[in-house]
């Protein structure tokens, strides 16, 4: 049985989040233990889920489909054909949560669609490939009552991961491409081979980090070149159009970077972004940022120019803070 709640008005805000996601930031790079941290910093995103405003006027139903638990982000008294199916990341550790939902609203809002979160099941408990075998079920389960002209798929960090090596394994297996996808900080290289170009720029993350969060995901199942653990390595001709975005000070840039160019000499349309002074999924952690609220304006556009049609336009004009 299927639940639904409706967000009739916003929730308390908590000002001083932001600062909160800073405070964690810092003590990131100290941390000897992240796999555990992650875990930690997943209880604590729960209990603050309270606290994170969601906007107003949207209707979330919660079901699952073939075990996969799911959440369908919809603008209330809104019908729309447009699905985006949505892999949240995470470090394959931190489960769905506020910070989630109201990116998704933001999408939801801005494209006048569908967003449908995935609750996959998460490391270390979970290993490879169950969370990306989970987001193929989606994905197909979505096909059957959805053209794939219709349908979005999109991912950031680890979910960005999870999303493009879906869409590896579902090419491979002569599923039908979806319209577009949007991937934004994607973590493509578990070898950590682009990772280390970037190592001491970032403010979060370090290649310690990567490798033991990357093994608790693994667990040694495969090797991390193995291209359904790092879609860089994969044959991606015939993929469909791509928006990737990353930050310039991250330590997955050159992940998206290197990814891109591999897109372009195989003739995929890319669309790429560098974002200046942006952090590791910034649009995500902070959507309320004016260069957040621009890639945001980009994704909508670039959806708008790659579904085949809609039952209503997007909206015209910029979110505003």
């Amino acid at each position: 049985m299927g639940k639904y709640w409706t967000i009739e008005k916003n929730l308390p805000v908590m000002t001083k989040f932001k600062e909160f996601i800073f405070l964690l930031f810092r003590m990131a790079k100290k941390i000897k233990r992240p796999v555990a941290y992650l875990r930690f910093i997943d209880k604590t995103l729960m209990l603050w889920n309270r606290f994170i405003r969601l906007p107003a006027g949207f209707v979330v139903y919660k079901y699952c489909i073939q075990n996969v638990t799911v959440e369908s982000v919809q603008l209330k008294n809104l019908s729309s054909d447009t699905k985006i199916i949505y892999v949240h990341g995470g470090a394959f550790i931190i489960g769905l949560n506020n910070i989630y939902r109201k990116f998704a609203c933001l999408l939801s809002r801005k494209c006048q669609a569908d967003v449908i979160l995935i609750d996959y099941n998460l490391a270390p408990t979970s290993s490879f490939p169950r969370a990306m075998q989970q987001v193929l079920v989606v994905y197909q389960e979505i096909l059957k009552t959805t053209p794939p002209s219709q349908i979005i798929i999109a991912g950031d960090s680890a979910g960005g991961n999870l999303a493009m090596a879906m869409l590896l394994l579902a090419k491979e297996s002569s599923i039908p491409m979806p319209a577009c996808a949007v991937i934004l900080s994607g973590w493509l290289d578990l070898t950590l081979e682009n990772a280390a170009k970037k190592a001491e720029d970032d403010l979060l993350i370090t290649m310690k980090h990567l490798i033991e969060v990357r093994d608790s995901y693994l667990q040694y199942t495969v090797a991390p070149n193995h291209y359904l653990a790092s879609p860089i390595y994969g044959n991606i001709k015939g993929l469909p159009p791509l928006f990737m975005h990353a930050g310039e000070e991250e330590i997955l840039l050159n992940d998206t970077v290197s990814f891109v160019k591999k897109a372009e000499s195989e003739n995929i349309k890319v669309q790429f972004e560098i974002g200046q002074d942006m952090l590791h999924v910034h649009p995500i952690l902070f959507p309320s940022d004016n260069c957040s609220l621009d890639v945001i304006n980009k994704i909508a556009t670039f959806i708008s120019h790659n579904i085949s049609s809609q039952k209503k336009a997007p909206l015209e004009g910029k979110i505003k803070s």
